[in-house]
C-alpha cells in the first residue's frame, strides 16, 4: 500500500479502512513504517 501523496492509487487495493485519528497520523507514512512507530509522531525508520 502506497499513500496518494506518495505516488498510490485510489483502488479497493491500496486502501486501508482507519478512523480519523489513525488515518491523520499516517500522513504519508507507508503502512509498514507507520505500524513500527505505533501512530506517533517519531519519524519511522524508512524516513518517509
Amino acid at each position: 500500500m502506497l499513500p496518494l501523496a506518495r505516488g498510490g492509487r485510489d483502488t479497493a487495493d491500496n486502501v486501508v479502512a482507519a478512523c480519523r485519528t489513525c488515518n491523520a497520523s499516517k500522513y504519508t507514512h507507508t503502512l509498514a513504517c507507520w505500524a513500527l512507530s505505533k501512530g506517533s509522531a517519531t519519524p519511522c525508520a524508512c524516513d518517509s
